[in-house]
């Protein structure tokens, strides 16, 4: 080309660079294959993130206004025990105070 030679090939460095060149566009489709996925889920996480967290405004917003002082009057802590209900054992170890007596 203008009285320039860039470089003599022969069939098999042509056919050499041909795959060199196929490598590399299948490295690069490759490389954005998995781009793509992470970006998905990414994109996934944030979303169930935004969902989680409108859900929650929701619930508190729900609960800020159902609150009635006099339904919740009765402190959860002293329920009463029923019929049946187990009284958990101490075992005999911990019973005089971790000694093993």
């Amino acid at each position: 080309m203008l009285g320039n030679t860039l470089g003599t090939l022969n069939s098999l460095q042509v056919f050499l660079a041909g795959i060199a060149l196929a490598l590399v566009f299948c490295l690069s489709l490759a490389i954005m294959a998995v781009g793509a996925r992470v970006q998905r889920l990414r994109r996934a996480a944030r979303l169930a993130l935004l969902r989680d967290a409108a859900r929650t405004r929701a619930e508190r917003d729900s609960l800020a206004t159902g609150w009635d002082p006099t339904r919740h009057s009765r402190s959860r802590t002293t329920t009463r025990r029923r019929r049946g209900d187990r009284i958990p054992r101490v075992p005999q170890e911990h019973a005089a105070g971790g000694l093993g007596v």
